[in-house]
């Protein structure tokens, strides 16, 4: 891949496998202002599948 831009890019690679069951939530020391989280609390499995099932949309089928 040629870079077209002006500035330099980096890639990190990132690997996340943890447990299914697991509760994925914001640290306390990461809240907003009004010391909410941004985000509600997700287990793993769900937050994995709903960051894959739109990279692989094309090839599910359809109902």
């Amino acid at each position: 891949m040629v870079n077209r831009y002006a500035r330099d890019r980096y890639s990190i690679a990132f690997f996340l496998d943890p447990n299914p069951d697991a509760l994925l939530a914001t640290l306390p020391s990461a809240t907003g202002a009004l010391g909410r989280a941004k985000y509600p609390p997700i287990r793993a499995s769900d937050f994995l599948r709903a960051r894959l099932d739109p990279t692989y949309a094309h090839a599910m089928p359809r109902n």
